[in-house]
């Protein structure tokens, strides 16, 4: 279901006309207030259509409510305003808003754009992550996001602030996209909450050597788009290399769930089970998928923990001295002690030099003692 928030009936109808003739289902409110009462007892909405300007808490007190409310939620979110101060849009954006259309906007050009927002919703996996700001340091996130090989974004959102959105790619925060002065800030987050959406892996690069015309030779069960579970995707580090897993339920050449390992962009492995018997619920799909993800990935772990062992008792000890300086440096940040955490962390950085996370808490911290990076 789609919710379509305005306090103007005019603009109301106008939206909802374009969306159920899409094929929608479309619920309608005329405050935000209502819409935010009834997503209580429903399903998390497919879609948010909102005007800005509205009697009560506007669009944008909206949209920060909904986050806050529904931390875990990936609803696309849509402000369709007369509002077209550049000030607006930005803030619309900072929120985290999907697109922000300007009214008047043309019936094609409207349904253009919505058609848009719901198609990059269903490249993120169903479920997120959510975690307590107070209780996990934003240096260990990043730790974890870069040791799972994350492709997705990490929200940190604090009561009364403006949700910050911090983009990875295979493990690697896009910092460039992200201001210095903005982490400082994010590093001290005492209370609020830190929201993980993961990507499934994208083929574009691959588009030129799609098959489209292909037709199965065996009669397979026809599943509808919103019949198809989500794929999931995870990763494996062991010592400096990073092993990808996708997993995902496929229809051509016939049903199939595969799971791929990648690994320095080459697929190293491959594992495909066939699903037959008759069309299978989604939910059922999804617990499939889970199980196959989980079985590759315990048997890659073990396999890589297994040859890791036969390493160098000299390169185990680094690997164990890095974690420990890094460790050390995180309990000397937390009591203050912010030149004895920067000299651990360097003495860190000088075993594993090409620890990007080690080298953003480096720079942040030398910001923070008026260091010349």
């Amino acid at each position: 279901m789609i919710f379509v928030v305005n306090s103007d009936a005019k603009g109301i109808k106008e939206v909802k006309n374009i969306l159920e003739d899409m094929g929608h289902e479309v619920a309608t409110f005329d405050s935000a207030e209502s819409a935010l009462d009834l997503i209580e007892t429903l399903q998390e909405p497919e879609l948010i259509v909102t005007e800005v300007e509205m009697k009560g808490m506007d669009g944008f007190e909206f949209k920060r409510a909904y986050n806050w409310a529904y931390p875990n939620n990936t609803t696309p979110f849509v402000f369709y305003s007369e509002k077209a101060d550049e000030a607006d849009i930005l803030r619309g954006v900072e929120l985290g808003a999907d697109d922000y259309i300007i009214k008047p906007a043309t019936k094609r050009m409207l349904s253009i754009r919505l058609k848009a927002v719901l198609k990059r919703r269903q490249r993120y996996l169903i479920h997120s992550f959510y975690a307590d700001a107070g209780k996990l340091p934003f240096f260990r996130l990043m730790q974890f996001c870069e040791s799972s090989g994350l492709t997705g974004e990490v929200e940190i959102q604090a009561e009364g602030q403006e949700p910050i959105i911090l983009s990875f790619r295979a493990g690697q925060m896009q910092s460039d996209e992200t201001d210095d002065e903005v982490l400082m800030g994010v590093y001290d987050l005492k209370q609020g909450m830190f929201i993980i959406r993961a990507l499934p892996m994208d083929y574009q690069e691959l588009k030129e050597f799609a098959v489209t015309d292909y037709a199965p030779e065996t009669e397979a069960e026809v599943y509808a788009e919103q019949e198809k579970p989500m794929g999931k995707l995870s990763g494996v580090q062991v010592d400096k290399r990073l092993f990808q897993l996708q997993t995902e339920f496929v229809t051509e050449p016939s049903n199939q769930i595969v799971t791929i390992v990648v690994v320095d962009g080459r697929v190293v492995n491959k594992k495909i089970n066939s699903v037959t018997g008759g069309k299978i619920d989604k939910r059922e799909l999804e617990k499939m998928i889970e199980q196959q993800h989980v079985a590759v990935e315990k048997e890659i772990r073990e396999k890589l923990v297994a040859l890791s062992k036969k390493k160098a008792a000299a390169g185990d000890d680094a690997q164990g001295e890095f974690k420990k300086l890094f460790d050390e440096g995180f309990d000397k940040y937390r009591a203050k002690d912010l030149d004895g955490a920067l000299k651990s962390w360097e003495r860190a950085h000088g075993i594993n030099p090409t620890d990007k996370t080690l080298e953003t808490n480096i720079r942040i911290l030398k910001k923070k003692l008026g260091i010349e990076a």
